[in-house]
């Protein structure tokens, strides 16, 4: 979420000076609004009946300030928010907040308080430049009493991973602390700056996963120029090339490294440039071994993806270096940000409510990676083995532009379909007679024959029927029975229906 008077003075220039160095005496040395408590009532669109919303619960997590008046987060904390609050450190008032930009991709999220609603002044941390491994780390939070505490915190690794809430890599530090974290948000500092936000945090190990101070200035930098460009992606899937025969097989058996393209993205920047079976000996200039590591000038042995959505922005072109049929190339690749609209299966992190159609009580639907894991840990055994296939080979990976599975998740029981009530999560192929590929085909002919009257199921390629002139009157009932608002929804892009 963007607003459009998201204006260029948040600048790091603004921060104020930094806190003491010393580990002893930080707690003191911190400003007392410096942290904040970040309250959030969040309310999300229930993935398995998607007219509805779930009950509201409560998050809590951390942010800290970057300017007067504007405060840092992790956006998976603010995500689905109806309300957020803030609370100050020994304080009770709680404070009105709003989200004026947010990415999942990053896992970041930046919230604007009036000023005038505060008890006292916000006192902004500085930002860490360099993260210096080997130096002390501090863990700020608050206590049941709203009174600071710190913890000290040991420098394990840093690595590319995909982010805890995100499907998507970014460079994390991994910690060890010496103290139960309390929420996500809590600031890390080093040397009495800030070095971090804790993003995930593991009680049975006390080890914690955080976003770096790069990461937060790059995010902060992004959210100060119109529109907001994000994280980029060069849209490629790739694995490490280890085995010595497909190496010699490859033509690589005499380079040093280089690890093997599996496949591209349609429409993304490798889409056309990249193929199957190219081997990627170097990126941006830096040597890629063959389990994808680099050497880093600052941290060392690293994940060459840190080159993409580390080092560089959408829109930048990349020299690659590739080996194809056993004859080196040099190539370009032009990265973007990456978009869930040419994914065959989105995974629909942020919670935006899914279009569906309830037809004569067929429920018909997108399948996204939220509706799987709304199956919770045991999606895998309770989902048809060919939708588990797909999404764990192909989510990424559409055929054809535009492809995604349609599913007909479940059959609300009325006279008129009777016979079909224990069918869920097939996938549907064609709609009165008609190839389908995604919901906005099905809405199509759902306005070129008025119902949806028949749709055919992929894996037992049969047809389940019902009648036609029956349709509008079993709608009305099972609209009423079912307390069904809309009887489709077409998205953001379209209305929906009564």
């Amino acid at each position: 979420m963007m607003r459009n008077t998201l204006i260029s003075w948040i600048t790091l220039s603004t921060l104020l000076p930094g806190i003491a160095a010393d580990h002893s005496s930080i707690k003191d040395s911190i400003p007392p609004s410096a942290l904040v408590r970040v309250l959030c009532t969040r309310q999300e669109f229930n993935a398995r009946v998607p007219w509805q919303k779930r009950k509201p619960s409560e998050e809590r997590g951390y942010g800290i300030a970057v300017t007067s008046n504007l405060v840092l987060t992790t956006e998976g904390l603010i995500r689905n928010h109806s309300l957020v609050e803030l609370m100050q450190p020994r304080r009770a008032e709680q404070i009105p907040a709003r989200v004026i930009a947010s990415d999942f991709q990053a896992n970041l999220a930046l919230l604007e308080i009036d000023t005038q609603t505060l008890p006292e002044p916000l006192a902004p941390f500085t930002l860490a430049t360099n993260m210096s491994l080997d130096s002390n780390l501090t863990i700020t939070q608050l206590d049941d009493l709203r009174q600071l505490q710190t913890s000290k915190a040991t420098f394990l690794r840093t690595s590319v991973e995909v982010l805890p809430s995100a499907p998507f890599p970014s460079r994390v530090f991994d910690v060890l602390a010496d103290q139960n974290i309390n929420g996500n948000g809590a600031p890390v500092l080093q040397n009495g700056k800030l070095a971090g936000l804790v993003v995930s945090y593991a009680s049975s190990t006390r080890t914690a996963t955080i976003l770096p101070t790069a990461v937060l200035k790059r995010f902060l930098d992004d959210v100060t120029k119109l529109p907001y460009e994000g994280f980029a992606s060069a849209g490629f899937i790739w694995k490490e090339l280890v085995d010595p025969s497909k190496r010699q097989w490859l033509g690589v058996q005499n380079q040093p490294g280089g690890v093997l393209v599996v496949s591209c993205i349609p429409g993304s920047g490798a889409d056309n440039v990249l193929a199957p079976n190219d081997v990627i000996l170097s990126w941006d200039g830096q040597a890629v071994d063959n389990l994808g590591f680099y050497k880093d000038k600052t941290f060392g042995r690293m994940m060459f993806p840190y080159l993409i959505r580390g080092q560089r922005h959408p829109g930048d072109t990349i020299a690659v270096t590739i080996m194809r049929d056993r004859t080196e190339k040099n190539i370009e690749i032009t990265l973007q940000r990456p978009s869930e609209k040419r994914m065959l299966i989105p995974a629909n992190t942020p919670g935006n409510k899914a279009p569906y159609l309830v037809e004569g009580g067929l429920v018909l639907r997108e399948m996204t990676g939220r509706y799987i894991h709304a199956y919770g840990s045991s999606w895998q055994r309770r989902l048809d083995s060919s939708l588990v296939h797909q999404y764990l080979t192909r989510r990424m990976h559409p055929d054809r532009k535009g492809e995604r599975i349609v599913l007909l998740t479940q059959v609300l029981p009325h006279p008129i379909n009777v016979g079909y009530q224990q069918i869920q999560n097939m996938q549907v192929t064609h709609a009165n007679g008609t190839p389908i590929d995604n919901m906005d085909d099905l809405f199509e002919i759902r306005e070129r024959d008025q119902h949806i009257h028949r749709v055919t199921l992929g894996k037992w390629g049969v047809d389940i029927v019902i009648e036609k002139e029956r349709i509008a009157e079993a709608n009305r009932m099972l609209a009423k029975t079912y307390q069904i608002p809309a009887l489709y929804w077409k998205g953001n892009n379209g209305n929906s229906i009564k």
